[in-house]
Formats: structure tokens, C-alpha cells, sequence
């Protein structure tokens, strides 16, 4: 199945740096993270953040903070509870409700049935 822009959102959670010192490879995680921050800007898709406790653990790296429409502190290991849910937008549903796998104009069309003997 292929993503859809507007029925997509980005969630970047708690990419602290006092948190990150105790993720392997943080660097390549980082740059995986602002990279996909930046290709979801390009495509308009909303792009958020959470903190876990910034108090003490800090804010989120810069430049993905930046990258984030706004920035949720939370004091649990869960973001619903700490207003999540209430800026995530909807998802949008299809009106035949199935799910598609391609564009229609890379569908194959459907085979003709076959003939009967």
C-alpha cells in the first residue's frame, strides 16, 4: 500500500540529546530523523515532536525541533495523554472504505473472464 500525503503525519518522539547519548549509532539516527523531517516538510505532511521531560532531560535536537509544526512535552512514557491526540488531524477515509495498493492509472485493468467451453 502507498502513503498518501494527506492522510499522513509525522511523530518524532523525544529525540534528546540526554536521551540520545545512549542510542547506538545516534548520528545516523539523528540524520535518518532530520532527513525524514525534511521530506515530510517538502510534501507538506504536519511534522510533530514530543519531549520527555525536558526539565531534565533537555529539548529535542535542534534542527528536528525546528523541523516540528509544535512540540509536546510529556511527563509519561505515552504523548496521548499529554494532548497528542488532540493535534493529530483525522484520518482521512476512502469512500469505499478499501484500501488500494497503486494509483489507478498503474493498476492493470482487470483481465477479461475467460471463455467458457
Amino acid at each position: 500500500m502507498l502513503l498518501d500525503a494527506s492522510d499522513s503525519q509525522l511523530v518524532l518522539v523525544d529525540f534528546q540529546e540526554r536521551l540520545m547519548a545512549a542510542i547506538p549509532e545516534r548520528e545516523a539516527v539523528l540524520t535518518n530523523a532530520r532527513r525524514l523531517a525534511q521530506a515530510a516538510r517538502l510534501l507538506d505532511v504536519p511534522v510533530w515532536g514530543t519531549e520527555q521531560n525536558p526539565g531534565k532531560l533537555g529539548e529535542n535536537d535542534s534542527q528536528i525541533r525546528a523541523a516540528c509544526s509544535r512540540t509536546l512535552s510529556k511527563m509519561s512514557f505515552s504523548a496521548v495523554h499529554e494532548g497528542l491526540l488532540g493535534v493529530l488531524r483525522p484520518p482521512v477515509r476512502s469512500a469505499s472504505g478499501n484500501a488500494r495498493s497503486l494509483p489507478k492509472h498503474l493498476q492493470k485493468p482487470a483481465a477479461a473472464p475467460a471463455p467458457v467451453r
